[in-house]
């Protein structure tokens, strides 16, 4: 009875899904450490605003035109009401 089986064929759909999770798995792996390193520096630049941001506001509150030259640019143009 056992000699009577046949080997199981795959399926062309079989061998397709295959391949396809073949690439998926390739492509997280490839994918996901580079979204990581995004959210990395995407932080880091926030960061880095949030401080810039809160050496102006000090500036500015004590009045000290030495540090806000350093802050803006030359052409930075300032509209008051």
């Amino acid at each position: 009875m056992i000699s009577d089986l046949k080997p199981v064929q795959k399926s062309d759909e079989n061998k397709f899904m295959n391949k396809l999770a073949v690439l998926l798995i390739v492509f997280f792996s490839i994918a996901l450490p580079a979204m990581a390193q995004s959210v990395k520096q995407k932080a880091a630049i926030e960061q880095e605003i949030r401080k810039l941001d809160l050496a102006h506001a000090d500036a500015i509150l004590r009045g000290d035109l030495a540090a806000l030259d350093k802050i803006w640019t030359t052409d930075f143009k300032v509209n008051n009401p």
